[in-house]
């Protein structure tokens, strides 16, 4: 069900707006002054589209772009729709800044009938976005497996890595490394999995992986990370790339990534925040356990159901 935040001071319109929606069968927030907006946004789970009135109150002028900046912070993906009646274009140019789908007159004519269409294609463009960005299909999504498993392209990696560094290093032995790949032939398991199941360390995988790829390796501890970067990348997108960002400076952002090989996850991160993307080799439990920490896990299965990838517990 598409989650919709509608913000206008009119009691009347916003009470009209809610019931139409309601009745489409969209589950609607809403709010008639900015401090409350506000408070919704902190407190709520994303929002697919919002709906915001650039004139909250005569006292303040600038109330909807307010709004429309703490809804584009807490999600890059949500859809926003501005609404004016005063014909100042000057806030919606600044909230354009923010990435607006669309803004609309309320004293056109048939302005209720404009909103309501904007929206459904609003919804439909978020879906295209994600769809075109994620670029994967639904089996492929580290989320579904009980496993993540890193690229063939990685895995081929490590393996050599294994053979350069960490045998010579006496980190691992050839026997380990002999049944740890006999065992991923016969279980049909990454080669990570299989050496942990032969008591290899995971740092000692890590600190291989990190050598052959010459990507530095970290390991994540929650409270030293800039968490404002990690919640201006949506909590789905952070869990299916197995990935975090945890610091900005300027125009450079520093992401950890359980696969530096996955090209397409780097580029995403890239096309969302319009930064350069740094990248640094992490574990993926330890990616999605410091995700976990900071975001407060959305779990699995309503992850996927956020994507229609799997029934609802109503269908099954």
């Amino acid at each position: 069900m598409s989650k919709i935040l509608i913000v206008d001071d009119n009691l009347t319109a916003l009470k009209e707006m809610v019931e139409r929606l309601e009745e489409k069968g969209y589950e609607v927030e809403k709010a008639d002054s900015k401090e409350e907006a506000i408070e919704i946004i902190r407190e709520s789970a994303v929002f697919d589209v919002a709906v915001v009135d650039m004139k909250l109150r005569e006292e303040e002028e600038e109330g909807g772009l307010k709004v429309v900046k703490a809804v584009r912070l807490k999600d890059s993906f949500t859809q926003i729709i501005v609404l004016t009646a005063y014909g100042s274009l000057e806030n919606v140019r600044k909230a354009m800044e923010f990435g607006i789908w669309q803004y609309i007159d309320k004293k056109r004519e048939s302005a209720n009938d404009i909103l309501y269409s904007q929206m459904e294609k609003a919804l439909e463009h978020k879906n295209l976005i994600l769809e075109k960005l994620l670029g994967r299909h639904k089996e492929e999504i580290p989320e579904v497996k009980k496993e993540y498993r890193r690229s063939l392209e990685t895995e081929m990696a490590l393996l050599e890595g294994l053979k350069n560094y960490a045998v010579p290093e006496g980190l691992i032995t050839e026997k380990q490394l002999e049944d740890a790949l006999k065992e991923q032939e016969e279980k049909k398991i990454s080669l990570e999995k299989a050496l942990i199941n032969n008591r290899v360390e995971e740092g000692s995988i890590n600190w291989t992986l990190s050598k052959q790829l010459n990507v530095p390796y970290i390991y994540l501890i929650p409270e030293t990370i800039d968490t404002e970067v990690v919640q201006n990348i949506p909590e789905e997108i952070l869990r299916v790339c197995c990935l975090i960002p945890i610091a900005k400076i300027d125009n450079q952002l520093t992401v950890v990534i359980a696969d530096p090989n996955d090209s397409q996850s780097i580029e995403l991160i890239e096309t969302i925040t319009g930064c350069q993307v740094k990248v640094f080799l992490g574990s993926p439990k330890n990616i999605m356990e410091t995700i976990n920490k900071i975001l407060g896990g959305i779990g699995r299965k309503k992850l996927l159901q956020k994507f229609n990838y799997i029934p609802s517990e109503e269908e099954v």
